[in-house]
């Protein structure tokens, strides 16, 4: 054990889930479901977004009893989002700012971890290729 690198939970608690990061309620996932831009789908998840007039990207997941299973699959799943989103989701001047709602689907507490990982991985890819393309598109419209 002592081979192994030390690796303290304050490090990862440091980067954190912050309130303003997060969709927090009915109104502002609702907003996202009715209004969504973009869409990326897949067997795992189904992500929706929309634009935001935050610096940032905020995150809502729904993730049922019935398609996940017991709390403990649960909880694996939401963690797995929140560090993905975490990860890739870095707020700079040119990436979009969106709401983002992540719906799990039927299965996926039986993936493992490093599957999960690389669906999400491409999904926040293709969702921020969609979201940066629409905006640049956007943007040489209107000048």
């Amino acid at each position: 054990m002592a081979d192994l690198p030390e690796q303290s939970h304050h490090t990862q608690a440091a980067h954190g889930f912050p309130p303003g990061f997060r969709l927090q309620n009915s109104y502002e996932f609702d907003h996202v479901f009715k209004t969504n831009k973009y869409r990326v789908s897949g067997p795992e998840f189904l992500v929706l977004a929309t634009e935001n007039q935050m610096n940032h990207c905020r995150l809502g997941m729904v993730i049922g009893k019935k398609t996940t299973g017991p709390a403990v699959q649960r909880n694996r799943v939401k963690r797995m989002i929140r560090e993905s989103f975490r990860i890739h989701c870095n707020p700079t001047e040119n990436a979009p700012h969106l709401d983002i709602v992540i719906v799990a689907r039927t299965g996926v507490s039986k993936k493992d971890n490093g599957h999960l990982a690389n669906v999400l991985s491409k999904g926040w890819g293709t969702l921020f290729n969609k979201a940066t393309t629409s905006t640049y598109t956007s943007t040489q419209a209107s000048t």
